[in-house]
């Protein structure tokens, strides 16, 4: 069994290589027990604690030469000296692929090394201004080559960086490194959406479902929901904290069927304290909506394409969509009163029956009025179908419920005022 490292020794560790300072190592220690990380040196020693707990430490004695490979093709060959750490976090599914990484090079040892690219750019000068790395080559003294694919995030621009990956200098230690994220702020999302590739991935996604719909309005009707949303964008403070208590949760439905085409998405919104969903985010308005989204599985922007359609369902122009949501709102408490009120006539004439009933034991018609009036407890019966079985909708019967006022409407007021008080 391999004995679990604490915070204390992962710092130590590299303390002990001389890659930072007693002093470094110290402060940040006091910072985090005090609950006050902050800064990019911070975020950097937080990152290389997490891949020394769960990561995958690459053995360095068996490796010859670490190869980076970037964006526009351009490659950088570091020596295995170069290298003090290299701790890889792999996808359970796919082992090529990379969720996170983190990367730690000696400043001494590479500056000497004098590595640049091609036609003499300082490869350090960029890693620092642009992160673009898409793949990790290791290779052995027997020339055998193992290429790892590092994931980039879903609202990175695809063609220009991975917003989460960092270059940190620190004492004698440079840290490169990626942290993979599932919860991503929704204004990052929309801003994420407009570019190219990832838009027309969306595009592509909601035309697979729905290819009567064509290639110009679909690309018209998500592009202006998009702008509309992040013109939209409050900084209102009783948005900000709706904003801190809920999420956007877009889950994927698997169906019993074989064929994936059947398998959906479901957008809700995930109440984090109670850990409750709940169905109706059309409902909201584009700036309650800035909150944070997570997609926990499958491609981000199939699930993303299915919550910004399940938000149009009332339009996508801010001023007309919020009238029309003012309007499905108001139809809903109606509903809603409606149905507040139903439950409570039947339930009050259900008490009533009860209470008749147990007043008047010994009158030899009981039988028949409670078998005459007992559906006036529930809604009145009528065909749902033509040729089909039979549905109770939510009214009394009201030929019923006026003969039984008129017979015994006294009793019942009479009882209602005592059930009120």
């Amino acid at each position: 069994m391999v004995k679990r490292e604490t915070d204390r020794d992962v710092i130590a560790e590299l303390a002990d290589s001389n890659l930072i300072t007693g002093t470094t190592a110290g402060d940040y220690l006091v910072r985090k027990q005090r609950g006050g990380l902050q800064g990019k040196k911070d975020t950097a020693l937080h990152a290389w604690e997490k891949f020394a707990h769960k990561g995958s430490r690459v053995n360095l004695a068996l490796v010859n030469q670490l190869t980076l490979i970037f964006k526009n093709g351009e490659k950088l060959v570091f020596d295995s000296k170069d290298v003090s750490f290299l701790i890889l976090e792999k996808d359970l599914d796919n082992p090529t692929l990379l969720t996170g990484f983190v990367l730690v090079l000696n400043r001494e040892l590479s500056v000497q090394a004098n590595h640049y690219f091609v036609g003499g750019r300082d490869a350090f000068e960029h890693l620092k201004k642009v992160q673009d790395v898409i793949d990790i080559e290791l290779t052995d003294s027997q020339n055998n080559t193992s290429r790892h694919i590092v994931h980039w995030s879903p609202i990175s621009d695809p063609l220009v960086e991975n917003v989460n990956q960092r270059f940190v200098d620190i004492d004698d230690a440079l840290f490169l490194y990626t942290v993979s994220k599932q919860r991503y702020s929704m204004v990052d999302a929309v801003k994420a959406a407009l570019y190219t590739e990832n838009f027309n991935a969306i595009i592509k996604e909601f035309r697979s479902k729905r290819p009567e719909s064509s290639l110009t309005d679909s690309r018209h009707e998500f592009t202006v929901q998009l702008e509309e949303m992040l013109q939209a964008v409050s900084t209102d403070q009783s948005q900000v904290q709706r904003r801190l208590e809920d999420e956007l949760l877009v889950g994927k439905v698997h169906t019993d069927s074989d064929q994936t085409f059947f398998d959906h998405w479901e957008p809700v919104l995930y109440h984090l304290k109670s850990k409750e969903k709940f169905l109706g985010i059309d409902l909201l308005s584009y700036d309650v909506l800035m909150m944070n989204v997570v997609i926990p599985e499958g491609d981000f922007w199939k699930g993303f394409t299915w919550l910004l359609w399940e938000i149009s369902r009332y339009g996508i122009k801010t001023e007309e969509r919020q009238k029309a949501i003012d309007n499905a709102k108001q139809k809903l408490q109606e509903q809603t009163d409606q149905i507040s009120e139903f439950t409570k006539s039947t339930q009050r004439m259900r008490d009533f029956i009860s209470w008749y009933v147990n007043n008047h034991l010994s009158d030899p018609t009981l039988p028949d009025f409670v078998e005459k009036y007992w559906p006036l407890t529930k809604g009145r019966k009528e065909k749902f179908w033509n040729n089909g079985g039979h549905a109770f909708v939510m009214e009394q019967n009201p030929k019923l419920l006026n003969e039984f006022m008129a017979n015994f409407g006294a009793d019942y007021y009479q009882f209602k005022d005592v059930d009120t008080d």
